[in-house]
């Protein structure tokens, strides 16, 4: 026997209708989201039901599964919009990803926040075109990246990548303090996996940068 179609108002709806447009297609399959009005909408409105569904749900125990779909519908969704550069959607992402920490700092929805927030600074430290401006998101990306690391240890198999390219990416650019704090927070975090053998190696080789070994035994000329 099928289940009673979700009562419009409920959480159940909600969740159904933003379903419903998460799967729908694209009419333009190769635009670029951040550039598509139609896309941004669709974006908004699954914003407007995950919301609505979150605060049906968040103080409901028996409505965990509900509460945690709702929220990363919410960031996902906010996060497509943040990146089209939209500075209020930016502070409102960063806002939903603090509240769910003070609801339940060990809920999927809290590490989810946080993922989310890496990947947005990822995404305009790699895009932005001004050189201030990039070099900000990236310091934010590695500062995010080293948070997401301590902070939620079984998100390790994310986390790490993460934490690695935040440590290269400052390090290309030069911002070798963000990418040392990169390194270090893998090699104490994950000393034995692959990235925190590499981190390892990558933080010896800058400790030698204005600070070559000394070496001994007779120059070229004979002295010593």
């Amino acid at each position: 026997m099928e289940s009673a179609p979700a009562q419009p108002g409920t959480a159940e709806w909600y969740l159904a209708e933003a379903s419903k447009l998460r799967l729908t297609p694209l009419d333009d399959k190769d635009a670029d989201p951040t550039q598509d009005p139609k896309f941004q909408e669709r974006q908004r409105k699954i914003v407007d039901l995950a919301t609505k569904s979150v605060a049906l749900t968040h103080k409901n125990p028996e409505k965990k599964q509900q509460f945690e779909v709702s929220a990363r519908y919410l960031l996902d969704a906010r996060l497509q919009l943040a990146m089209t550069g939209d500075d209020e959607q930016v502070e409102l992402l960063y806002e939903n990803a603090r509240a769910f920490v003070k609801r339940d700092p060990a809920s999927h929805a809290a590490a989810h926040g946080a993922h989310t927030l890496v990947n947005l600074a990822y995404h305009n430290a790699t895009q932005e075109k001004a050189p201030d401006k990039a070099a900000t998101w990236r310091s934010e990306f590695a500062q995010l990246a080293n948070h997401y690391l301590q902070t939620f240890p079984r998100e390790e198999p994310r986390s790490v990548p993460l934490a690695y390219t935040a440590g290269r990416l400052c390090e290309q650019h030069g911002q070798i303090d963000d990418a040392r704090a990169c390194y270090t927070q893998i090699v104490q975090f994950t000393p034995d996996s692959l990235h925190g053998s590499e981190a390892e190696r990558i933080l010896r080789r800058l400790d030698l940068v204005g600070n070559p070994p000394p070496i001994s035994g007779p120059t070229l000329e004979g002295e010593t």
